[in-house]
């Protein structure tokens, strides 16, 4: 199972999406999910509005400044929280494009997501569906999955392999994110993941607890 830090690796909800958090995320060989702001010219690292001071993280900066720990390709999940971030993700796309992580975009609004898709075919979009998105926008153009239930654990076997045999890479949020109990679903996906040895490249959880998850998925 690949495993998707949430904002990182932290202990203290104040270390989330900072750059300690996402490079120990890295050192600890995680993929790593973050909330991403355009402000002016750059991207910010922020999970909240970021206020405009020099002690902003911008995706630059992390990406100059980020040590690898591991010989695997990494994946970095970008959260987008602000419109018209075509052009800039192009930029750092194609600035970064020697470092070793597989990047994709997700979150943004749908016309965003459209308007993102139009601007280059190169962005690798990751659409979403859940309990309340139930028909994913630009499904065949995107190769990610993001898998979400917001009110109940709505996800079941057969849902995570229809999209399987379509060749598309999933990840599930874990129970927590939401503040329910992630056992349940913890239990079905770790079913799944045994079943189906040939899907387990393309299967991810993105979750508080990555330490525990990586012992469970075995």
């Amino acid at each position: 199972m690949i495993i998707f830090a949430h904002r990182g690796y932290w202990l203290e909800k104040s270390e989330q999406n900072s750059f300690q958090a996402l490079q120990l995320a890295f050192e600890k060989g995680y993929s790593i999910e973050t909330d991403i702001w355009r402000v002016g010219d750059d991207l910010i690292i922020s999970h909240d509005n970021p206020i405009v001071n020099s002690s902003l993280l911008t995706v630059n900066m992390f990406l100059d400044r980020v040590e690898l720990y591991t010989n695997e390709v990494i994946n970095i999940a970008w959260n987008i929280k602000t419109d018209s971030c075509e052009q800039l993700i192009v930029k750092f796309l194609e600035n970064f494009k020697g470092l070793k992580i597989n990047h994709f975009f997700f979150d943004m609004s749908i016309p965003a997501m459209i308007a993102m898709h139009k601007f280059s075919k190169q962005i690798p979009l990751c659409t979403r569906l859940s309990d309340v998105e139930v028909v994913p926008v630009l499904y065949e153009e995107s190769n990610y999955i993001w898998l979400d239930s917001f009110n109940q654990e709505w996800l079941k076997p057969e849902v995570l392999l229809r999209h399987h045999k379509k060749g598309k890479f999933l990840i599930v949020v874990s129970s927590e994110l939401h503040k329910r109990d992630k056992s349940q679903l913890w239990d079905m996906l770790h079913t799944y993941y045994m079943s189906y040895p040939d899907y387990r490249h393309l299967m991810a959880i993105c979750t508080d607890y990555p330490d525990q998850a990586r012992t469970f998925f075995v």
